[in-house]
């Protein structure tokens, strides 16, 4: 459960934990982030291309949070048929996510 975790960087040398993108033991990285209409979001993925093949691993599929604050995250759901949210846009008022 230490994987898929944000900080923020405190200053100096220091960094404070804002969390885990949720609870599933199959989300495992923080794949894309962005600032949105002055809210946080993240995506979740998987880095390891053996693993995203579903080669011997059965990962999960993407989904999107949003920053709630503390160690909060708030699950927007899952994004399409994928297991990384590759690249994340704000673009005219809207948020958009690319996956692989």
């Amino acid at each position: 459960m230490d994987a898929a975790r944000v900080f923020r960087w405190a200053g100096g040398t220091d960094w404070e934990d804002c969390g885990r993108l949720g609870s599933n033991p199959r989300h495992l990285s923080v794949q894309s982030m962005i600032a949105h209409d002055g809210r946080l979001y993240a995506g979740t993925g998987v880095w390891d291309w053996v693993r995203a093949s579903g080669d011997g691993f059965d990962p999960a599929l993407s989904h999107v949070f949003v920053y709630e604050g503390g160690r909060e995250w708030r699950d927007l759901g899952q994004v399409g048929a994928s297991v990384r949210v590759l690249t994340m846009a704000s673009f005219d008022d809207d948020l958009y996510v690319g996956l692989d």
